[in-house]
């Protein structure tokens, strides 16, 4: 007899990391890989005759219909209708994640895609396989996601799977147990190679944040020794020093350019400055449309070609106060739910607290309301809250 269960894990895990994968290149595969799993879920659908859904879920497909409904008053119609028909697309695919999790109880294989698509990059870039596309873009690697910045929040998405697993505790393998600590340091690596000051500053906060919860106990004391053993291991036999110098020179390079752009210091060709500038233009530009904005994805038909580089701005200008508001009550449903746990001391809750921090704060160096990997994590999230967080049902 077929086993579904084995079969929806394999699918999850599978596309989960394929998104990351092949983002780049051969998007086909993720396409396929998609569709089969969404295929095999409706026929469950029918056979069940049942679907469920859940608070994120719900808000992010209202803010999906009010986003389509801003092509209406758009300055361009293709531009806001194409943007809502790729979020329909995310729809429907977190409402069938959604219940593969919640049916079979297999998020654990949400967390593996994500581990699955990290260590691919790590072979990559550790120049242990080949592959037949370009890595890096000028002195910044962006691996098989071919945007640094990408690759940089994604692996801050892998540092907090594997700080998940170290904290729950749970894996049946001890090795799996202590790849987690491999991947951590080496996503921070991978992070470095990215020259991404938002990964540095927010990575660096992440790791700093799982260090002092664990330091508050004596199995998070074990937890950081040995992670302090692991690393040392690392850098001292497969870390190439050469390779880590000239990036860290761009890191200083960069962060000295951010420091003169907020001081009012930078040129026009400073990275910083120019987002500054998309900044202060968005504001401007809302306050002509401030309820309905001017239509999803249109900052850049007004800003001359560039989109905002920042999610709050993007969705001020495109969707105006109302479509603001209605995208980030997902974030704001989380945090309730999240406060709600009686059991202050979790050190997963207050990973989640802080982890759902970095992403609200990363928000304003990035546009992320298209993002299927953003949109995904909330999701699981909400999940992993439900299905762990509350199961002994302690709530305020």
């Amino acid at each position: 007899m077929i086993n579904m269960t084995n079969i929806f894990s394999l699918l999850l895990m599978l596309y989960i990391a394929s998104v990351i994968v092949f983002k780049q290149n051969y998007m086909i595969v993720a396409h396929t890989i998609d569709l089969l799993m969404i295929g095999l879920f409706v026929l469950l659908v029918l056979k069940e005759r049942s679907i469920r859904t859940n608070p994120i879920i719900n808000i992010y497909f209202a803010f999906m219909i009010f986003s389509l409904l801003s092509s209406l008053w758009a300055i361009s119609f293709d531009e806001t209708s194409f943007k809502s028909l790729q979020m329909f697309i995310i729809v429907i695919n977190l409402l069938v994640i959604y219940n593969l999790m919640m049916t079979f109880n297999i998020k654990d294989f949400y967390m593996k895609g994500i581990l699955l698509g990290s260590f691919i990059n790590y072979i990559i870039v550790l120049g242990l396989v080949v592959v037949p596309f370009d890595i890096v873009k000028g002195e910044r690697f962006f691996g098989t996601l071919g945007n640094p910045n990408d690759l940089a929040v994604f692996m801050l998405i892998s540092i907090f799977i594997s700080t998940i697993y170290l904290f729950d505790n749970k894996s049946e393998k001890r090795w799996f147990y202590y790849y987690q600590y491999i991947n951590i340091l080496l996503a921070l690596y991978m992070i470095l190679l990215t020259v991404s000051k938002k990964g540095i500053i927010f990575g660096s906060l992440l790791f700093l944040a799982y260090i002092a919860i664990s330091l508050k106990s004596k199995e998070g004391i074990k937890r950081i020794f040995l992670l302090s053993i692991i690393g040392t291991i690392i850098i001292f036999f497969f870390i190439d020093w050469g390779e880590v110098n000239k990036y860290f020179e761009n890191v200083l390079y960069r962060f000295d350019a951010f420091s003169s752009a907020l001081d009012d210091r930078g040129g026009m060709n400073n990275s910083t400055e120019i987002r500054k500038q998309l900044i202060s233009f968005g504001l401007l530009a809302f306050q002509g449309e401030p309820l309905f904005g001017y239509g999803l994805g249109n900052f850049r038909f007004i800003s001359g070609g560039q989109y905002a580089h920042n999610n709050f701005v993007e969705l001020l200008v495109g969707v105006g106060l109302i479509g603001f508001f209605i995208f980030y009550l997902m974030y704001a449903y989380l945090f309730y739910i999240l406060f709600r746990i009686v059991k202050i001391e979790s050190d997963l809750k207050k990973l989640f607290l802080i982890f759902l921090s970095i992403l609200l704060g990363m928000d304003a160096a990035l546009v992320s309301y298209g993002d299927k990997t953003t949109m995904y994590l909330l999701v699981f999230m909400y999940v992993y809250i439900l299905q762990e967080l509350m199961k002994d049902k302690t709530l305020k």
